[in-house]
């Protein structure tokens, strides 16, 4: 298992046309780009991609793409806090989980980040926090 700095191709290689559209390939477009981003190989083969994607300032929210058939990326999500905390200690870093998704909320929980009362309007996606230096509180946005 090794992290190599993502690019669109790895995105390609896990995600082909014929399963991500247009939309699905111009939101992995801007993650990528957009801030640190990583593609987990593993026997030498793309399995999934992460970042940290710059949402406001002081504020990062960390992201997976992964095939539908992957467990959740437990070993992807330390590896990006750990870049966070080393390379950005002064950020606070989010995931956005939709309450539907147990997987996703268990993994977050593992991760150390805490659920708050505050959701993407319209849905059930609610922010989590795993805040810098360890101080707990309801994220600000700029």
């Amino acid at each position: 298992m090794e992290f190599r700095a993502a690019d669109l191709l790895h995105y390609a290689a896990l995600f082909p046309a014929a399963v991500a559209g247009e939309r699905q390939w111009k939101a992995a477009r801007v993650q990528i780009l957009s801030g640190p981003a990583w593609t987990l190989f593993e026997a030498g083969r793309p399995v999934l991609l992460c970042g940290l994607y710059p949402l406001h300032s002081g504020i990062l929210e960390a992201w997976l793409m992964m095939p539908p058939h992957r467990r959740p990326g437990a070993a992807a999500l330390r590896f990006l806090l750990e870049s966070a905390a080393t390379g950005l200690p002064e950020r606070i870093v989010i995931a956005r989980i939709d309450d539907a998704n147990p997987a996703g909320r268990r993994l977050a929980r593992l991760a150390g980040f805490v659920p708050v009362d505050e959701f993407l309007p319209g849905t059930a996606i609610r922010t989590w926090v795993r805040p810098a230096a360890g101080n707990v509180t309801r994220h600000a946005h700029a």
